[in-house]
């Protein structure tokens, strides 16, 4: 009978030490695949420029976050990137949108080139963001939607009932910027989740 009860309490003892193994395996794994996920999140979703976007958004009263996911929905981080359509930098500012804003900004002898200067780049996108919020007084739809399809346009929708409801977009007729506006929220989400103490103002 001892005989049998040793056994018993070995076998058990494996077991345990078997189901303890299993447990850490099971851990190491889902921290692995944690960390891997975070490490693509980080590569997908960049905080390049960081120290220019936190000196705009600051000057121009912007949440960081938002100005980092219009950058990652414009270009992906690209300083280079033009546009089909010839949208330049970073936030893809038009030619005739960049020398506009650069005649508010007071920026002597502009040249379309500048467009391609992170700084300049930035800055005009952040200014830009901030007209449109207060052309549309700060009603995220609408802005976002405004800095993708431009301001006139979305001016045009919201007088058009089939479109707006109350002074807000409630269906967005271009299907390039009704997806535009679902991208840039995503992308919120996850630059808030990623990066929420970098970037906490």
């Amino acid at each position: 009978m001892a005989g049998k009860r040793r056994k018993k309490r070995k076998e058990k003892k494996r077991i345990i030490v078997l189901f303890t193994a299993l447990l850490l395996v099971c851990s190491l794994m889902a921290a692995a695949v944690y960390f891997i996920d975070r490490f693509i999140e980080e590569k997908t979703y960049k905080l390049d420029y960081k120290e220019e976007v936190l000196e705009y958004a600051n000057k121009y009263e912007l949440d960081p976050v938002l100005v980092f996911s219009i950058m990652h929905c414009e270009s992906g981080g690209d300083k280079e990137a033009v546009s089909i359509k010839g949208a330049k930098g970073l936030m893809q500012i038009m030619p005739e949108t960049g020398e506009w804003i650069a005649h508010k900004l007071n920026i002597e002898n502009y040249t379309e080139d500048m467009l391609l200067d992170q700084n300049i780049n930035i800055e005009m996108g952040c200014w830009y963001l901030n007209f449109l919020k207060s052309r549309f007084d700060d009603v995220f739809v609408n802005y976002v939607a405004a800095y993708n399809a431009g301001h006139g346009k979305v001016e045009s929708w919201l007088k058009d009932e089939r479109y707006s409801k109350g002074g807000v977009l409630a269906d967005i007729p271009y299907l390039e910027t009704r997806e535009y506006v679902v991208r840039v929220e995503n992308a919120m989400e996850k630059y808030g989740e990623i990066y929420e103490a970098e970037l906490d103002k």
